[in-house]
């Protein structure tokens, strides 16, 4: 299916070719998930949710079709994260030591708030992969999305550690040095140890700011510069830093119209420096375009709305309903898919 991708002309040519290999073999557990893959590439979502489901049926070990099923169902405009939910959850019970399927459900516990669920998953995938790197930061993800602002704050905290398990470079160990005397509201000290890694940070040059490195860090520099004394520096970089954006990224006040990364330099700039509203707007604007694209933008947006510092804005607390209610409607519809299967008490919070 690669050369399809690479060569959108012989798409029809592929799929005229996976037919009728799936003539002579029905069967055939690779031919099926082709057939499916190839009508997904083409937005046949009917067509490839129907191949998926009948090579799980025709081929149960065949693993690799439950799992782009469930993908495809998590994340495509006609998909629903409910279901991707249930298939997850009936392939966990056909192979429960499936560490991929266990990784989906508990993601998807997580983002319907099925919490005793996911915290059950969790400890099946500690108990069956105990070296499994992921297996740091389950906890963390789950208080991030269930506590109150205290137990995210020290989830953070310990997911910044976490990043340390993945890159123990010495430029990794000084941004988390960073983040962490960020959090702890020393400013200077996280400024200095961040402009050990990022030496022109803090310089007022456009290049700087356009660097593929800069997007995660830089716009708390502002802050730190601020809180730090260098007022001045602070304000001449955030002009610039809002230019580079309007420049490199084609920003033109359609936000519809721009691609994630623009939509996370806004936002972050925006909560950064503390123009609330702006934030909300741009997060209200996407919350819409993305629930046009995939019926899962409210999981998208939970977490990240969970852990935005402006609990108090009234925009921010109409928009945090409407998710709210469209997260419930999902939830609810797992739920009684978990009522049927018997076991709802036990995950029941």
């Amino acid at each position: 299916m690669w050369y399809s991708k690479m060569f959108p002309a012989t798409e029809d040519k592929g799929l005229e070719l996976l037919l009728k290999a799936y003539q002579i073999d029905p069967l055939s557990p690779i031919v099926v998930h082709n057939l499916a893959f190839e009508y997904e590439l083409k937005d046949n979502f009917d067509k490839a949710t129907y191949y998926f489901q009948l090579n799980s049926k025709n081929n149960p070990d065949y693993v690799t079709s439950k799992i782009a099923l469930i993908r495809m169902l998590a994340g495509s405009p006609n998909g629903k994260l409910d279901e991707a939910f249930i298939e997850s959850y009936k392939a966990y019970k056909l192979k429960p030591k499936n560490l991929q399927l266990l990784e989906n459900l508990f993601q998807q516990s997580l983002s319907l708030n099925l919490f005793k669920l996911a915290k059950s998953i969790k400890d099946s995938i500690i108990k069956n992969y105990p070296d499994n790197m992921q297996n740091q930061i389950f906890d963390v993800q789950i208080n991030m999305q269930n506590g109150d602002a205290n137990t995210m704050n020290q989830a953070f905290r310990k997911m910044i550690d976490a990043q340390l398990i993945y890159d123990d470079s010495w430029q990794n160990k000084a941004k988390v040095d960073g983040l962490k005397k960020y959090l702890l509201l020393d400013y200077k000290g996280a400024l200095n140890a961040y402009t050990k890694v990022y030496p022109k940070a803090i310089s007022d040059t456009v290049s700087v700011i356009t660097d593929n490195e800069m997007h995660d860090y830089f716009p708390e520099i502002l802050e730190m510069l601020e809180k730090s004394g260098e007022v001045k520096q602070a304000k001449k970089i955030k002009e610039l830093y809002f230019a580079a954006i309007k420049k490199n990224f084609k920003y033109d006040g359609d936000i519809t119209k721009e691609s994630g990364i623009v939509f996370n330099l806004l936002f972050s700039y925006y909560s950064v420096t503390n123009e609330t509203e702006k934030y909300v707007e741009i997060l209200e604007e996407q919350y819409f375009v993305r629930k046009e694209k995939s019926s899962n933008a409210s999981s998208d947006f939970n977490l990240v709305i969970s852990s935005s510092p402006i609990l108090n804005n009234t925009k921010y607390k109409a928009l945090r309903k409407r998710i709210d209610e469209d997260i419930n409607i999902m939830r609810t519809n797992a739920v009684e898919f978990l009522k049927t299967e018997g076991v709802w008490e036990l995950y029941k919070d």
